[in-house]
């Protein structure tokens, strides 16, 4: 099932295809956020259907869909969407491009006491017959499938009711309503969502959505000084994170908590607990093809302070300045991005998530007590030997080698450091790493390089002239108050109390970052950076100056950010700054796929895929799409262009911008 996330890229391009060719009608209305109440938690709105196709087909992605070569994987998606799509609403894809509408709206709607659902609202001024025809369209399709069909009324409104059975692909079943009322077509999967929308259609317009604070602040953030979007946004969205991930997960039915622990942590109970209640909204607007521009788009996550959670809390971002690439960034970098944080923050609140991960309080400080404590081992103090000698400033870059191949992949992470702080910062790894017991040690012209050992391989000598492998590198704790032994037992774990036992903890996680840095990636320090790579040969370039031209002189980086300053968007402080080529990024991924490689590729993502296969074995993976299908990227290359995006701290949240150019 995994690997049907390989073609996400068509199916959602297939999914614009069709949206973007709806027949137009005109639109009477500008939001139906007023008939939203403030209890939605998931909104979206295409204001225009006329506009949007209009500019959709003015971009080039636009003209991609249209081009014939694309012609048999659109076709290939649109078959997999269709056989797969779980069918709340009685719609299919072909049903959508017969919408007559001019303006859609959605909402995922919490009332208390009640499930969770989908409305869908769609603007039907003048076109009610148009309607009516549609709707007894659908109603014929569905009982011919067996589907149960009652009419009744609500609130004087008729309503249609049609009744799923369970099945495999939708195996809860469910019902679809159907009603028309005031020049508004609603559509829901709850018949008390379908008796609110009547009330409200009717004139109760209490707490409506466009009241809410949290909406209210984000929808005036992201229209105020939007120079590149026009007057009313083709599209605006908003979403209330954890309880709109919180209404998905109890109409999936998973509501059971998950049990503690590295492999099984929880990721929303997780951030629940540790801050992100304090998002309290994040939304946005997006155009296409305004001011020859491709697209444009602002966002913001509205979480006024104070930030009480440990989660939020690392998100300490700061605005800077200084945003010139770095002369050791080649010029072929496919994506670069310089972001500014606080390490002191991170550091200081990432003990309660670690505890909280290994469900054993304490454990943080046991792990940074052991290294202050060891008595076999050079003691190190991590807060004032390393983090307090770290920057803000953090430069991540992506490159690929051609031809491509499952190791392609390059990536270097560039964590800066106070000013003259690099011999200090090299010694204090020279104590982590002290016994050889963790990473393999090399010098090349003057520099040191770490390399982690790979799973199962021998060890270096320690001090005391023993030797180990990683396999006894299982506790959470990496060092404890234990003498080397002649012998290989696995370390003693740190007291625990836990269901589960320290030793476990990280395993998965370990098995990634063994992937990802091992055994062609490393460390080193220098040039004012703590420098990691998943591949030594790029921190030898970048060590050895042999660096091509400064990523500062090429054509994508002037184009963006001259689109960016004109847009008043990448100017004055921000904390974050990124610039990708597009074709350059999506390349690689695209041809691994059309091989059903990704899982091989030395990437994040091939390393997670492997991890999730590992876990998964003995279930029956499948790849049910036609690869075949999927032309040469080469052919298509031409269609995708520079984007860039700059982030904003500011006090109440973040903003984003982002443009994408031809």
């Amino acid at each position: 099932m995994q690997k049907k996330r390989f073609f996400v890229l068509v199916i959602v391009m297939t999914w614009s295809a069709l949206l973007f060719t709806l027949p137009v009608t005109a639109n009477g209305q500008s939001s139906n956020d007023i008939l939203f109440p403030d209890t939605t938690q998931g909104f979206f709105e295409v204001t225009s259907i006329d506009a949007f196709k209009t500019q959709w087909q003015m971009t080039r992605l636009g003209a991609l869909l249209k081009d014939p070569v694309m012609e048999p994987a659109i076709g290939e998606a649109k078959k997999q969407v269709d056989a797969k799509w779980v069918n709340r609403l009685g719609l299919t894809l072909d049903d959508l491009q017969l919408l007559p509408t001019g303006l859609i709206s959605g909402g995922m709607i919490a009332v208390p006491g009640a499930m969770p659902g989908f409305v869908l609202v769609l603007s039907v001024k003048g076109q009610t017959n148009e309607m009516l025809d549609f709707m007894e369209r659908i109603g014929k399709k569905l009982e011919d499938q067996g589907v149960k069909k009652a009419t009744t009324p609500i609130e004087n409104v008729s309503a249609t009711f049609f009744t799923f059975e369970k099945t495999e692909s939708n195996p809860q079943g469910g019902i679809a309503v159907y009603l028309l009322a005031k020049d508004t077509l609603v559509i829901t999967d709850r018949q008390h969502l379908a008796a609110m929308m009547v009330k409200r259609l009717n004139g109760d317009l209490t707490s409506p959505l466009r009241n809410k604070p949290a909406y209210e602040a984000v929808m005036d953030r992201v229209t105020r000084d939007a120079l590149a979007n026009n007057t009313l946004p083709l599209v605006k969205w908003y979403i209330e994170p954890l309880e709109f991930t919180a209404a998905m997960r109890m109409i999936a039915g998973d509501n059971t908590p998950k049990k503690k622990g590295m492999v099984d942590v929880d990721a929303y109970e997780l951030l629940a607990e540790h801050g992100f209640k304090d998002i309290l909204g994040v939304g946005g607007i997006l155009d296409f093809a305004t001011d020859n521009n491709q697209l444009a788009y602002r966002i913001k996550a509205y979480a006024p302070q104070p930030h009480t959670g440990a989660a939020l809390k690392m998100l300490s971002f700061k605005n800077n300045t200084d945003f010139v690439p770095p002369q050791w960034l080649p010029q072929d970098a496919a994506r670069f991005t310089i972001l500014y944080a606080d390490p002191q923050a991170i550091f200081e609140n990432i003990g309660p998530i670690f505890d909280d991960i290994v469900d054993e309080p304490g454990v943080w400080d046991a792990v940074i007590q052991g290294f202050k404590d060891d008595k076999y081992r050079e003691q190190i103090d991590i807060q004032k030997e390393l983090v307090d000698l770290l920057g803000d400033k953090l430069v991540l870059m992506t490159r690929f080698e051609k031809p491509i191949t499952p190791e392609s992949s390059r990536f270097v992470a560039a964590l800066a450091l106070q000013p003259d702080k690099d011999a200090e910062v090299a010694q204090a790894f020279e104590k982590l790493f002290s016994g050889g017991q963790d990473a393999k040690k090399t010098e090349r012209n003057g520099f040191i390089y770490w390399q982690s050992l790979p799973e199962g391989a021998t060890r270096q000598p320690t001090s005391a002239g023993t030797a180990r492998t990683t396999r006894d590198r299982q506790s959470v704790v990496p060092r404890t108050n234990t003498p080397p032994r002649t012998t290989t037992p696995p370390r003693p774990e740190t007291p625990s109390t836990a269901n589960q036992p320290v030793g476990d903890v990280g395993k998965e996680t370990g098995a990634v970052a063994r992937e990802l840095f091992f055994d062609k990636g490393g460390l080193v320090v220098g040039k004012g950076y703590i420098f990691i790579s998943n591949n030594l040969a790029d921190l030898h370039a970048i060590m050895d100056a042999k660096t091509e031209a400064s990523f500062e002189t090429s054509k994508d980086y002037l184009a963006v950010t001259q689109k960016l300053e004109q847009l008043d968007a990448g100017k004055g402080e921000r904390f974050l700054q990124i610039v990708a080529n597009s074709g350059e990024l999506i390349m690689p991924t695209y041809e691994l796929a059309r091989e059903g490689k990704v899982p091989e590729s030395q990437t994040i993502l091939g390393a997670i895929l492997r991890a999730i296969i590992a876990r998964n074995e003995g279930q029956r993976m499948t790849d049910d799409f036609d690869r075949s299908t999927l032309p040469p990227f080469e052919q298509i290359k031409s269609y995708f262009g520079t984007a860039g995006s700059v982030g904003t701290v500011e006090t109440d949240g973040w903003l984003i911008e982002g443009v994408q150019l031809p």
